[in-house]
């Protein structure tokens, strides 16, 4: 500013050529908040009047009541408040809504100092003014006016504006400085001489310097520093929006670009270290230039982590302006927050920002504001109390969520239900709800939505003939729709009370229909062809997007369409879920009349957005139409991976290779039909393709194995030897996560220990198990037994364990056909060698006691655990075919609680029937159950001890779980008895299941296998 002034003053003809005609220059010195003065400078020095202000019209442009629609940029809030500072003052500084709209803009910032000094002035005088005497300036001298008449001064500034008594003292001391200048400088002109100038200057800084020495010792309160620092960071951050020039911006990056450039390693070293201010100063330059910074997510999650466990401790205030990154801080360090629970900005912070966090910060957060509640304050919150706390409340850890009293839970059931409560909170609000209030209003069960279906049968059953139980039903048929797990004999208390309606179906009205849109699936095709069309057509709009099975949704398309001669490709647009109906003659007709591309297109999407899988013979149909049609080629691209995987390997050999490439695309977007083809063909199919694209010869590369996505680990055994090592040993972790049959997992196994990947066995180390993880399992037993124990800790062993389990729960993991028994097999063998166990090799059994199905690894296995009535789910989970061993009596000691331990029980196929019969009982011993209390969990979890299950035992199963389970079971080949079939066979053709064989379709008895059993 100093030299801007005397570059006025000595070298006036170009400032006035070059500053004051050049309008562009001119705004580029505004942007700097200092530089205010030039407008009056000019005006001076061009003789364009001391009210002209180079165009700036305070009337006309400080129109301070738009600004709380739109805030002005910094240079005109500078301009309003230098040149209409009475008019700035009464309407932003002493309007409190005002002031806070305009200091949201951190670049504002510095107006709520100056108005908070101009305030705290305007309270001491008037607090001074006891005798009740006017606020005059007679009452109260004006320095400054005297100064510059003891001076004998004559400048442009408004002395009367100057000593209002709510000036700041900031301003008085501009005002003088500037008044200063206008006189001095001219007279100076031409006698100042260079060395005269270099004083001028010198003098000018040491000004400065001796006004942050002041203040630095609490001597004024002119706030120089915030000043020099806010028009540092609004100088730069407007030189480098409007600077092109790199070179000469890279310059003045140095002050503060320097911390973002810091080699990561050392970033939290450094930053650790710097002293407050600065820390602040780098939180704002990032907060205004963040966008061109282009920073790493690793920086930004240091810069937090550090922000969160160092300075947010020497200051809080931090906080506010770390909001915007909040959503990078790692839970860990959530947790180490200060207790700032009772700062209603810092809450209001947290409530409007925890929408856009994941999970577990969300769950850090709530752990946090945990902290500062006990059962005392929570119950003296009121009913109001979660509405107080806001989102952080749903995020509570269970703890203390579960001591919020039913009147809070009601009142703040809309805080509740915009937050992702989870399962066991939604569980929780519901029965506090239910469970204390007998009379709610139909307003709260709106309220309550799909928490309704947490409610128990008998609290719904009371609202029966109410106003509120139609909601009630609307609420149970959203959570239907939306795939919600509502008990069976729910759905048939609330909506098949009246059992007479469903017996006859023919009777039922069309808005009756319509309020069973939902739950028309659980009433199976037999219910759907009683129904006629004039019942049907009236409801359509309702039915067109409930999840029909095939044959349901083939029953009404017949019944739909029954009248219509000619089926339009609009009509079948709109029929929804009930498209998939179509029969194979009318989809013909309909793909015979596309006259275009466009129009088979259409088709195609109607059947590829369908929320169930297509029938086999419908996909079989629509793909013989469109092989026959002009535009199949076309079309090849937006088939999907479902239709398109249907077409016959021998018409995909045909395939050129853009059209082989196209399938490849598919099949990469939508892995999962690929997985659920038949071994065969995706064999045959993964051949073809590496022929067409040329991937069958010389290294197989990384990029070439990405391309095929889900299939790279399905081409044939001698392409995959070539599998780039480098690959392998930089990318190990994606490459666990694909399906490996046998061949391949033993190819795996090879490549582990070759010298130019991780070399021999015994020289692993613990971060080689770390990089190897669950292909571990692909090793053979011999090799196995060469990893050093030391390395191979039962910690290590539970995390590999834990790493498989969650692999085989995911995608790829769940369709994978890979071998169960060789997998389980290692595990055990795992298990016992690494456990501490007696040493394997020396294991003394007598041959002849050794059972001819049974290895020695196996029978040591009996031996390791103690006790078996001692044996813990975890190590039940591990036995496998091991206990088949166990006597009658063992068996029926062992503690079967847990799904855990049931499942890999039933996953043994080589049970006797006595050991089946004892199993089964065994577990009904320990869970405290009768069988129809099982559910479809847990008859899945049993796999083969269904055969356990007594003929009459298996009538009095709930034949809603059973049929939800035997879409597992019916995978097994099970060993039941005849009379335990037909047991399963009358269970299954129950009403409130799929009916009376004779309705069943193709896809119930695929559904059911009752082929297989």
């Amino acid at each position: 500013m100093t030299d801007l002034a005397l570059c006025a003053d000595l070298d006036t003809a170009n400032f006035i050529h070059k500053v004051c005609g050049n309008v562009t220059v001119l705004q580029n010195l505004l942007a700097n908040l200092d530089n205010t003065w030039l407008l009056k400078q000019c005006s001076n020095l061009t003789g364009s009047g001391k009210d002209n202000l180079m165009g700036f019209k305070p009337s006309e442009q400080c129109r301070y009541t738009d600004w709380m629609v739109t805030l002005p940029d910094a240079s005109l809030l500078a301009l309003c408040w230098d040149y209409d500072q009475a008019n700035f003052i009464s309407s932003i500084c002493l309007k409190p809504a005002a002031l806070s709209h305009i200091v949201q803009y951190p670049a504002n910032l510095w107006v709520s100092a100056l108005c908070a000094t101009c305030f705290n002035n305007t309270r001491g005088t008037l607090s001074n003014n006891t005798d009740g005497q006017s606020n005059t300036t007679e009452a109260h001298p004006c320095l400054v006016k005297e100064m510059i008449v003891r001076l004998n001064w004559s400048c442009s500034i408004d002395l009367n504006t100057i000593c209002q008594p709510g000036i700041s003292q900031v301003q008085v001391v501009q005002a003088f400085l500037r008044c200063g200048g206008e006189v001095l400088l001219p007279r100076m002109e031409k006698t100042m001489t260079t060395e005269v100038a270099s004083m001028v200057k010198q003098a000018t800084s040491l000004w400065v310097i001796l006004l942050i020495v002041l203040e630095e010792n609490q001597m004024t309160t002119l706030k120089v520093i915030d000043n020099i620092r806010q028009s540092v960071l609004d100088s730069v951050s407007v030189f480098l929006k409007e600077e092109t020039s790199f070179s000469k911006k890279q310059v003045l990056l140095q002050c503060f670009a320097q911390y973002f450039q810091i080699p990561l390693a050392r970033l939290r070293a450094v930053l650790s270290s710097v002293d407050m201010n600065t820390m602040r100063l780098i939180l704002h330059y990032y907060n205004r230039n963040h966008e061109n910074l282009q920073l790493t997510e690793d920086y930004l999650r240091t810069l937090v982590s550090v922000l969160i466990k160092t300075h947010l401790r020497r200051d809080e205030a931090l906080l506010l302006d770390l909001s915007p990154l909040l959503r990078l801080a790692k839970p860990e360090d959530i947790n180490t927050l200060p207790p700032l629970q009772n700062n209603l900005i810092v809450l209001n912070l947290m409530n409007d920002t925890i929408s856009s966090l994941s999970v577990a910060q969300r769950q850090a957060f709530g752990s946090w504001f945990g902290r500062s509640l006990d059962v005392v304050n929570m119950t003296a919150g009121g009913p109001s109390f979660i509405r107080d706390c806001g989102n952080l409340i749903a995020y509570l850890p269970f703890r203390s969520f579960q001591h919020l009293s039913p009147a809070q839970v009601l009142n703040g059931l809309d805080v509740l239900l915009r937050n992702e409560l989870g399962a066991v909170k939604q569980q929780f609000v519901a029965q506090r709800v239910f469970g204390v209030y007998k009379n709610l209003t139909t307003d709260d069960f709106r309220r309550l939505s799909t928490l309704t279906c947490q409610a128990s049968m008998s609290d719904l059953l009371a609202y029966v003939n109410t106003s509120a139980f139609p909601v009630i039903q609307e609420n149970i048929r959203t959570c239907v729709a939306q795939g919600t797990y509502v008990p069976s004999n729910m759905i048939s208390s609330l909506f098949y009370s009246n059992g007479s309606e469903l017996h006859s179906p023919a009777a039922l009205s069309s808005e009756k229909i319509s309020q069973l849109a939902q739950l028309l699936p659980r009433l199976g095709a037999g219910f759907l062809q009683q129904l006629n069309q004039s019942q049907l057509v009236p409801a359509f709009s309702a039915l067109t997007s409930v999840r029909f099975t095939p044959t349901q949704a083939k029953t009404l398309f017949n019944k739909i369409t029954s009248s219509e001669s000619d089926l339009t490709t609009q009509r079948f647009r709109s029929l929804g879920t009930v498209a998939q109906g179509v029969s194979c003659n009318i989809l013909s007709k309909l793909f015979q009349s596309s006259v275009s591309a466009s129009s088979g297109r259409d088709l195609l999407q109607v059947l590829r957005q369908q929320p169930v899988p297509l029938h086999p013979s419908l996909k079989r149909c629509l793909m013989d139409e469109m092989y026959k049609s002009n535009f199949f080629t076309e079309l090849l691209g937006e088939m999907g991976a479902q239709i398109a995987l249907s077409i016959p390997i021998s018409t995909i050999k045909k395939f050129s290779p853009v059209m082989m490439d196209s399938l490849r695309k598919m099949v990469v977007l939508e892995p999962q039909y690929f997985l659920l083809m038949p071994r065969i063909k995706q064999s045959m199919l993964v051949e073809k393709m590496v022929q067409s694209l040329g991937l069958n010869t010389g290294l197989y590369t990384e990029e070439e194995f990405r391309s095929l996505g889900v299939m790279a680990t399905f081409v044939m055994d001698t392409v995959f030897q070539q599998l780039d090592r480098r690959f392998l040993v930089d990318s190990i972790e994606f490459l666990q996560g694909f399906c490996y049959n046998s061949s391949k997992g033993d190819i795996v196994a090879a490549m582990l220990q070759e010298d130019d990947t991780f070399g021999p066995v015994q020289n692993w180390n613990s971060t080689t198990l770390i990089q190897v993880d669950r292909f571990l399992f692909f090793l053979p037993q011999k090799i196995i037994q060469q990893i050093p124990p030391a390395v191979m800790s039962l910690e290590r062993l539970e995390r590999l364990f834990s790493r498989q389990q969650q692999w085989e729960s995911r995608d790829v993991g769940t369709l994978c056909q890979s071998d169960p028994e060789t997998l389980l097999s290692r595990k055990q063998f795992m298990f016992q060698y690494f456990s501490g166990s007696p040493n394997l090799e020396r294991a003394s059994l007598s041959a002849s006691s050794t059972p001819p199905s049974c290895d020695s690894v196996q029978l040591t296995g009996l031996t390791v655990y103690g006790a078996v009535s001692s044996f813990t789910p975890s190590v039940i989970a591990q036995l496998g075919r091991i206990a088949t061993q166990l006597s009658l009596d063992e068996l029926a000691s062992l503690k079967l609680s847990e799904i855990l331990s049931i499942a890999p029980l039933g996953a043994v196929s080589t049970w006797t029937r006595k050991q089946l019969g004892v199993l089964f009982s065994t577990i009904l011993n320990t869970t405290k159950q009768t069988p129809r209390q099982l559910n479809s969990s847990s008859l899945v979890a049993l796999g083969h001890i269904v055969c356990g299950i007594e003929a009459p035992v298996i009538d009095t199963l709930n034949p809603v779980e059973f049929s939800k389970a035997v879409l597992w079971l019916g995978r097994l080949n099970l060993s039941c008895s005849e009379d335990q079939l037909q047991a399963v066979v009358s269970l299954l053709s129950t009403s409130l299941v799929f009916g009376p064989i004779s309705t069943w379709g193709p896809e119930g008895v695929s559904r059911d296998r009752i082929i297989r059993w």
